[in-house]
C-alpha cells in the first residue's frame, strides 16, 4: 500500500515478510544510500560496553 503526504513525499507499506523487497527499494533509494555512506564514513563509534554503561543498563 501506497500513501502520498500533502508535501508530496510518499510511504509505502508492506508485509514483514517482503525484507527482499524492501532491500531491493532502499538501494534504489539515492537519499538513503547516501546517508548510509556519509553515516559509513563516521569515525564516532561506542563499543557494546561504552553504549550501556551510557544507558545505564548491565
Amino acid at each position: 500500500m501506497e500513501r502520498e503526504n500533502l508535501d508530496g513525499t510518499g510511504l509505502v507499506f508492506s508485509g514483514v515478510d517482503d525484507l527482499a523487497a524492501e532491500v531491493e527499494l532502499l538501494s534504489q533509494n539515492q537519499e538513503f544510500m547516501d546517508f548510509l555512506a556519509k553515516r559509513s564514513q563516521s569515525s564516532k563509534r561506542l563499543s557494546l560496553a561504552e553504549a550501556r554503561q551510557r544507558l545505564g543498563i548491565s
